[in-house]
């Protein structure tokens, strides 16, 4: 038997070949998730008004999200929703509009880490995933026929349910400023579910 010189060369290269690529494989990358979420709380919500030195307060359970969301990067997804608030849980004095900001996920990342070796395949999601956001926020009231704008922040976590759903709850905090000098601050505390798909 006549044994080629760098038969052993060969074997050991294409064997770390084969380390390499499979380590590579290996290495978690994120899944890129689209989620939808409802959510109910309750909100305090209060008016101001320079020009006649006029205020109004007014909170209770009424306030509604339905939100879309999408991962980019890692620790970062967009997040854009269309909110409701109703003075008398469903009925009374309402407002609604549109939201849209940024939540960032200091601890964890919004969707799943995912790895594959070819033969083996696993997903990973973090039980609990805190996260911190800014969002530009639009209102338009029924009662006064008149638009408000601003920014807000919240802060919120999602706990994973299981594989696709998810418990979410989420502190909101924005500013409005509407017409004839007149201004708004609202709170939401809201409580909800989430579907990854």
């Amino acid at each position: 038997m006549i044994k080629q010189p760098n038969g052993g060369l060969r074997i050991g290269l294409a064997r770390g070949i084969w380390a390499l690529v499979s380590g590579l494989c290996l290495l978690a990358s994120t899944a890129f998730a689209d989620k939808i979420d409802v959510s109910v709380g309750g909100f305090s919500f209060e008016a101001t008004n320079a020009r006649n030195k006029s205020s109004k307060t007014i909170s209770g359970f009424g306030s509604y999200r339905l939100g879309y969301r999408r991962t980019f990067m890692d620790h970062y997804e967009f997040d854009i929703s269309y909110s409701l608030v109703a003075t008398e849980v469903i009925g009374g004095d309402l407002s609604f509009g549109l939201d849209a900001g940024v939540n960032y996920y200091p601890f964890s990342v919004p969707g799943d880490i995912e790895a594959d070796s070819g033969k083996a395949f696993f997903v990973l999601q973090s039980l609990w995933r805190p996260f911190v956001g800014g969002f530009f926020s639009q209102r338009s009231f029924q009662s006064v026929s008149s638009q408000y704008a601003g920014m807000g922040l919240k802060f919120g976590t999602e706990y994973q349910y299981n594989e696709k759903l998810s418990v979410i709850g989420v502190l909101r905090y924005f500013g409005l400023s509407g017409p004839n000098g007149s201004e708004a601050t609202q709170i939401d505390i809201l409580l909800g579910g989430v579907v990854q798909f």
